[in-house]
């Protein structure tokens, strides 16, 4: 992807980069059928270090990152879109993408074969103990979501993160198929989302 590079302090992905042009990025609007939207947006810049950082209250915060300007899909999952919005805030969709890492990172633990590699015992011993580590892990995040938020929104979320359906889909899991049943669902899911934001700040749950 190719991005263009700027120093720039936002509150979010999207903030203030909607329209702007650049001869680096592909240009802004629907493709194929409607099915990818691009659009401008705001990333941490890789090559670059960060500005400043500092410690307190054991809470480890970053000062100031570069940042780099992206094309973004907006219609890569509900997460995404939702956020593009304005329909969920920056804290909401980084949950939802921490809560994504350990499902994929557990899923991956349950891959098979890749696990039977190694040149001895203790490497076959020491990727069960990472595997059952991964699953161990996933369990937590997935009670905690559970103590949060009452159901059905932990699937609507299991929905949206692990199968990455779209909210008109995961309207239809649930029976819903007029415009009103996907608004009720749509509303479910950002405020479970924003719950789950609010109290995973509280207890440090690691989103960042």
């Amino acid at each position: 992807m190719t991005t263009h590079r700027e120093t720039a302090h936002k509150s979010g992905r999207y903030s203030h980069a909607g329209g702007l042009a650049s001869i680096d990025l592909p240009r802004e609007g629907k493709r194929a059928g409607g099915k990818i939207e691009v659009v401008h947006g705001f990333a941490p810049d890789p090559y670059f270090a960060k500005d400043g950082e500092r410690r307190g209250r054991g809470k480890f915060e970053v000062l100031g990152q570069r940042q780099q300007r992206v094309a973004i899909n907006r219609k890569a999952d509900a997460i995404e879109l939702e956020l593009s919005y304005g329909r969920i805030s920056q804290a909401a969709a980084d949950a939802a993408r921490a809560y994504q890492r350990v499902v994929e990172a557990a899923r991956q633990g349950c891959g098979g074969s890749g696990w039977e590699q190694g040149s001895g015992g203790g490497d076959h011993d020491a990727a069960i103990a990472s595997r059952l580590d991964r699953a161990a892990e996933l369990v937590e995040w997935q009670d905690s979501i559970r103590r949060i938020v009452e159901s059905p929104r932990p699937r609507m979320i299991d929905l949206a993160v692990d199968d990455r359906l779209s909210l008109a889909e995961i309207a239809l899991r649930f029976g819903y198929v007029s415009r009103w049943g996907r608004a009720v669902v749509g509303q479910a899911f950002r405020e479970a989302l924003e719950q789950i934001a609010v109290e995973w700040e509280r207890r440090g749950f690691p989103t960042a």
